[in-house]
This record gives C-alpha cells, structure tokens and sequence, in this order.
C-alpha cells in the first residue's frame, strides 16, 4: 500500500500533475486491485457500511475520507487501456462515491469528486457504465437546479461541481461535454443563480473554475471592448459577480458567509487572467487594452481583501514571462512595446494611489508589496527596452549612408516605429556612462509613464515607506535604527529612487526642498542596510542608490557631496554583505563613478581622491567615526577566542578537542575569506584620515575626546591580550596565538593603526605607548608581523612629523599607498 499513499508516488488531479514524470509511477486502480485481489470488495463493503451507518453525517473525522483518499491517489484509469474483464468491479464503485458527493464535511466531497475522475474508464460520451459521459449525466440529474423538489443542497450541489471539474479537467476536449444539460447547469450556478444569490457561495466558484478550464482549453477566452453587452460570456459574468461581492462585502454580516472568500478568490483570478492575456496580446485593439486594463484597476483597488489580493497575485504570477516574451517578440515595434509598458506602470502606481489614499489604516500590506514589484519590474523592463532603442539609435545616426539623421524621426532603418523621445528619456544611455542626469536626461521620463506628478509620486512612496517599517527620522548620523523594514519598504525605497532622480532635474526652483528630499533617501538607504534587515532589503537599498544617480559625478551639485559620501561609505560596507546578490548590486553603484574598475580598485581610488575633494569638518569627522566602529567587537571577539582556548590549553580531554560531544558551535557561519574586505575597508579609511588636508587646530578639543575613548578601549585591550599571553603561554603555538586568529586580527590591526593616527594628530597619551612597548618586550611569545610592526609605530609615531605619516601608510598593505601630503598644524 505504500506505493499508492507515497506521496512521491501519488497522481495529482489538477493539470500540472498530469504532465508530471512523477505521477505516471502512481498505480491505477487495476493495478492495485490485481495486486490485491480481495481489497476491491473489501473497499467498497466499508464505503457502503460507513453511508448507511447512523453516524455518517455527524462524525468529526469520517472514516470515508482515507478511504476515498487511497483512491483519488490513484493513476487516472483513463490514460491507461483498460481491458473487458477490469471494468465490472469498478463500475460498483461509481454510485456509493456520487453518494458521497453530498457529505457534510468539505474534504469528504473533494477526495469523493476526485475519486469519480480516477475510476472514469473511458472518454465516451455514451451512458457506459463507468464512461466519462455516463458519469457526468447521472451527476448533473442530481442537481438541485433540476430537482423536481424544493429542497436545496448547497452540500450535493457543491460536491457534484467539485466532480464535473475534475472530470472536465481530465478529458482531452472537455469543451464537448460543457453542452446541453451541463452547459446550462454551469452557467446557472456561474451567474450566482442568475444573479439572484440563489446558490451557494462555493458551487458559484467551482462553476466559474469549470467555465474557465473549458473556455481555456477550447480558446475561447476574450474581455469584449463594450461593456454594455449581456453577460452572456465568462469575463462579463466575472466581472458582475465581483461587483455583487463589494456591495455584500460592504456589510460585516456578509464577510463571514461560508465559501464568500474563495469565490472573491476564484472570480477575481479569471478575471485578470483573461484581462492579462489581452494587455500583452499583439491582436488587442486599443479600445480593448483601454477595457482591459480598466477592468484590472477595478480589481487592483477593490474594497475587499480578498478581491484585491488575490486579483494582484494573479497579475504578478504571468507577469515576469511576459515581459521576457515581449522583450524578444519581433512582432511588437518598440512603440507597440512602450505603449503596453506604460499602461501597465500607469496601471499599478494609480493603484498604489487609491490604495494609500482610501484608508492607510486598512492597507494590506501583501498586495501593496505585490504591486510595488510590478510596477519595478515594468520600469526596470522600459529601462533595458529605452537603453537598447537609444543604442540602436545613436548605431543608426552614425552610417554613413545617405540617410539623412533628422530626417530619421522616430522610424528605423527597417521602417519600425521608434519610441518617442520623451519616454525614452526615462532611462537615458548617458546614466550607463556615468554622466550627470543634469547631462543626459533633458526631457520628460517617469512622467511619461505615471499620471501622477513627482511629488504625488514622492508622497505615496513615503507612505509606502512607513507602512513597510521604514519610517525616515532626522536622526544624526550616530543614530542607529535596527527597525529596517520589510521586502515592501525595499520597493518602495527603489521606486523612490526613480522619483528622487527626476525632482533633482526638475527642482532648480526649489534646491531646499530637494537638499530635504536627499537627506531623507539617504537617512532611509542607511537604515534599510542593516545587518539585521532582509536580505532583500539590503540588495533593493544598493539597487535605490544606483538608480538615484547620486553617485554619479556632478560639478554642479556641491551641496550633494555629503550625501555622495555617506552613500559611498555605506556601499562600501555592502560589498561586504553576506549575500552575494547584495554584493554584486553595491558594486554596480559603486561603479557609476567609475564603470571600468572593480570593487577594489575603487576603494582604493577613493582614498585617494575623497580627502581632497571633500574638505570639510563634516567628512573629517565621518570619517572618524567610522574608523571608531572598525573594532567596537574586539573585546566580544576576544572573549569567545579565550572561552575556545580553554578546551585546548594545557591537558585537554580528547572528547574536549575532538568535540565529540558537539557542546561548541565552532563551525557555524564559517566563511573561507570573511575579513579581507573588513580590512581593505579599514585601511582604506586610515589612508584617507592619516593624508586628509585639515587644519587640525581648529578641532583640536573635539580630536582629543574622540582619540581619549579611543585609546581607553585600546587599553583594555592590550591588557587583556597581555592577560591570555601568560594563560596560554605553556601552550603557545600557531593554534592559540592571539594575533594569528582571524577573527581578532583584522579588527587588532584596525585599532593599533587608530590609535597612530591619534598620536600623530597630537593626542598624546603615554600609558598608550607603553602598553605597546609592554607587549612587545614578551620575547617569548610571538606576534604576527603586521602587528609587531604597528606596535613599533605606536612607540615612535611622533606629533604631525611627515615621516610618522609614511609609516603610517605603509602599515595599510591592502591599500596602494599614495604619496604623503603631510598633516596641516
């Protein structure tokens, strides 16, 4: 019996199932019986005892439910040629299972529904015995809607839908049986029995669902361009069924009716799927994209949830296919392609409009996240769609052959239309240079595709902010917020990006207002890259920088490089992330000042020029703060190194060693190189600090609190790396050397370097010093090169003398030293 409960095993009834390599190892019911002669009776004596039984209605967990399990995880007899001689005994299975069609609990009529379609022989439309056609007319006789009593059971109309679905969905042609009887059947329970309400909730969503399949299969599925017609086809019946449930859902007493929500499910699902299908359709006119997309907004920004939500998934689901299909679909012109594009972008963001504006109290945040991405993704795709024509363009403009390039307008070579100029300057080649937006985009862009003006736009996307758990404060730079928001705060942060790049076009009039625009994108980017945040957090803050264009070189935007440089600093600690998709998208920010270079090379090209570029107090004292944070976790570091050593030092027990008993977690989040970053990072911000242009008098109290708190923690330090010396000093080798543990080195290499730097501005401490001239006296324990070296600086450095800045240098090795400017006194 395992091989027909395996679930690995099992035949699925819906239409992914069938096609599924796996089910085809399933057993049909032939199989099983000739397997096991004697348990085809025995089945069928326990389903028949179970239906007379007095119980039968009232159990909580009915014994016919495994029952019919077992078979509806059977292989469908249908795909199989079934002999003369295994027909009979199957056939007594038909009518206790339409029986049991009608049973009180839900899971009852499913298993039973699907158990029909399993034991359904053949495909003939002839009354068979066990034939599909025979199967699905003694059902369809037993509806309510052609009773000759009164008496209404939703219970035996649902379960006999719930078998004419699956039946239809295993027939080839399923469109040939959906006549006659069936046909008005279904379209008695689609219409909510004639729109009267008549019926069941749930038989009105199951009669949808068999409506759709049929439609589907035979191709037959379109959303006519005038709405005044009948309701005689699926799309209007869906759309007027939808209506129907926003005036019951305006009523509390209506939100809990049995079945309410899957039918707001099923309904809203046909409905953008038929919708879907004509927007991204070569063949839709105008006027029926226009209906189409109308009717999906309707969805979008339906008052109930259930509508709402599920109509988005939906639309998302098909979309990614969709836009890949497009954008290689020689059959669409580029202004074909733009115009479906735009409407869709239209679409989502004033439904993000409506939404935010009805009632921000009651926004549901999964369909908010849902159709942020989708309009993303239509932006990112008029993004790869305007760089490709604007390169094709420029490739045009260039030949020399004949062709007159004004002449060109917006057709190509090949007579194709070319997308007009205005959209296209939504993503403009010049960003993909690295030139200043100032410089490349000069006309209408975001604009073009949005019927809301930027700072519409801009309003939403805060809202959106907030509602995501991302809420901008003005908080300093030493704030640290870990509430970093969810995958919808990271939409709307990159969508964000979008905006903040056209109001720094558009907004010359008012450069006040745009300095607080700025300082609140990048008081959110600081926020969202936590390390505590999603993943997707983080990877959608890189992606919002590199879309922004604040990284990009601009001579006229002085008043941005503050901002330039706290976005700077920040990717430069994404490229140390953890994932490596965060990693890949910092470097691409990075890159906008300068593509040609890896990450590297970039941070080395920033300690070069970022000191004389940017001579502030402001940058100096950024700077420092983020040399402070290099090596705030060196004593927690250390502490968990000394708590490791025990188990080793001395005369271990070899069960201690070998950590048989798995008490220490030494090997969780290993990483084969985790601090080469940390360090290029680190040694890159004492480049920058030790060569930074400054007249240091006029900071100089500031300097020397910020160096005192600094040398404090640099003395506890020393004295406790002094103290795990003498404890491990019996034992002293490679394995328990302090300055040799990876996760000490680079943040002890940090610290003595900083605190170099303290003494070369004149921050002068001797305890400093002859701590350091302490542990270098140890001859009997060795220290590693790079920190006896930085040590030895520590007790020669000497108040602003150009060779003490050299030293200095040449302690960062990761870094390519530049030539020593010489501290300003």
């Amino acid at each position: 019996m395992l091989r027909v409960i395996d679930p690995d095993k099992n035949a699925e009834t819906n239409l992914v199932g069938i096609n599924d390599k796996r089910t085809r190892n399933a057993a049909t019911a032939n199989e099983l019986f000739r397997s096991y002669p004697s348990l085809a009776r025995f089945l069928l004596a326990l389903i028949d005892e179970e239906i007379e039984s007095s119980g039968y209605q009232q159990s909580i967990h009915p014994a016919l439910f495994p029952l019919l399990l077992m078979i509806a995880r059977l292989q469908p007899l249908c795909f199989q040629k079934v002999q003369p001689n295994d027909v009979g005994i199957l056939d007594a299975f038909i009518d206790p299972i339409i029986n049991c069609l009608g049973h009180v609990h839900h899971k009852v009529r499913l298993v039973a529904a699907r158990a029909l379609a399993i034991l359904c022989s053949s495909d003939s439309k002839t009354r068979d015995g066990s034939s599909r056609g025979a199967i699905i007319d003694i059902c369809v006789c037993r509806l309510s809607y052609f009773a000759k009593t009164k008496e209404i059971s939703h219970n035996l109309d649902h379960g006999i839908l719930l078998a004419l679905k699956h039946l239809l969905n295993f027939a080839p042609q399923s469109e040939n049986y959906l006549q006659g009887d069936v046909y008005e059947a279904i379209i008695y329970y689609a219409t909510w029995s004639r729109f009267t309400l008549a019926s069941h909730p749930l038989c009105t969503a199951i009669a949808l669902e068999i409506w759709y399949i049929s439609n589907l299969k035979a191709e037959q599925l379109s959303l006519p361009a005038n709405s005044k017609q009948n309701h005689s086809t699926l799309p209007l019946v869906c759309i007027k069924v939808i209506h129907c449930i926003s005036i019951l859902s305006s009523t509390p007493a209506n939100r809990e009716l049995s079945g309410f929500s899957y039918l707001s499910r099923v309904a809203s699902e046909i409905t953008c799927k038929i919708a879907f299908n004509q927007i991204f359709s070569m063949v839709t006119s105008s006027d029926e994209r226009a209906t189409s997309i109308s009717t999906v907004e309707n969805c979008f920004t339906n008052s109930n949830y259930d509508v709402m939500l599920h109509s988005v998934k939906a639309f998302k689901k098909g979309l990614y296919d969709a836009l890949k299909k497009l954008s290689h679909d020689i059959n669409f012109t580029s202004f074909q392609k733009m115009d479906i594009l735009s409407s869709v972008s239209k679409l989502a963001l004033r439904s993000l409009n409506t939404i935010v504006n009805r009632d921000i109290s009651a926004c549901h945040p999964p369909t908010l996240r849902r159709l942020s991405r989708i309009a993303l993704e239509v932006l990112y795709e008029i993004k790869s769609l305007s760089t490709h024509d604007r390169n094709g363009l420029n490739h045009m403009r260039s030949l020399d052959d004949g062709f007159d390039a004004s002449g060109l307008g917006k057709r190509g070579c090949g007579g194709e239309d070319l997308m007009p100029d205005s959209a296209m300057s939504l993503f403009d080649n010049s960003i993909l240079r690295g030139q200043s937006p100032k410089q490349g985009l000069n006309s209408i862009s975001i604009t073009a595709i949005s019927d809301l003006s930027l700072y519409q736009l801009w309003d939403i996307l805060i809202r959106l902010l907030n509602i995501g758990g991302l809420e901008p404060t003005d908080k300093n730079i030493q704030g640290d917020n870990t509430n970093s928001g969810t995958v919808l705060a990271g939409n709307a942060l990159e969508l964000t990006a979008f905006v903040l790049l056209e109001l720094r076009k558009t907004a010359n009039d008012d450069a006040l207002s745009l300095s607080h625009q700025i300082n609140t994108f990048v008081q959110l980017i600081e926020d969202s890259t936590h390390p505590l945040s999603s993943w997707k957090v983080r990877h959608s803050a890189a992606l919002a920088v590199l879309n922004s264009g604040l990284m990009m070189t601009s001579h006229d935007e002085s008043s941005s490089e503050i901002y330039r440089a706290r976005l700077y600093i920040k990717l430069l600690e994404l490229l140390q992330d953890n994932d490596e998709d965060v990693r890949r998208a910092a470097a691409r920010a990075l890159s906008m000042s300068s593509p040609s270079k890896v990450p590297l090379l970039t941070l080395q090209d920033a300690s070069f020029h970022l000191p004389s570029e940017m001579k502030t107090l402001d940058m100096f004292t950024l700077l420092l703060n983020q040399l402070a944070g290099r090596s705030k976790n060196i004593i927690h570091q250390m502490n968990n190194l000394l708590s490791e050593y025990e188990y080793t030092a001395g005369n271990p027990k070899h069960e201690g060693i070998l950590n048989l008993n798995t008490e220490r977690k030494i090997f969780e989040e290993e990483d084969p190189n985790p601090y080469e970053e940390y360090l290029i990072i680190t040694q890159s911000l004492v480049v920058m600090i030790a060569n930074f242009p400054f007249d240091y008098s006029k900071c100089s109290e500031s300097l020397a609190e910020f160096f005192c708190d600094l040398y404090s923690s640099y003395g506890t330090v020393m004295r406790q790396i002094i103290e795990m010396f003498h404890k491990t000093e019996k034992c002293c080798d490679v394995a328990h050397n302090v300055t040799l543990d990876g996760n000490v080195f680079s943040l002890l290499h940090g610290l003595i370097l900083s605190v170099a730097v303290g003494l070369l501005f004149g921050v002068e401490d001797g305890h400093v010093v002859s701590l350091a001239s302490e542990i270098l006296t140890l001859d009997t324990i060795y220290l590693h090169p790079c920190i006896r070296t930085a040590l030895n600086l520590v007790t020669v450095v000497k108040k602003f003398d150009t060779g003490s800045q050299k030293q200095i240098l040449q302690c960062c090795f990761l870094v390519e030293r530049p030539k020593a400017n010489g501290p300003v006194v």
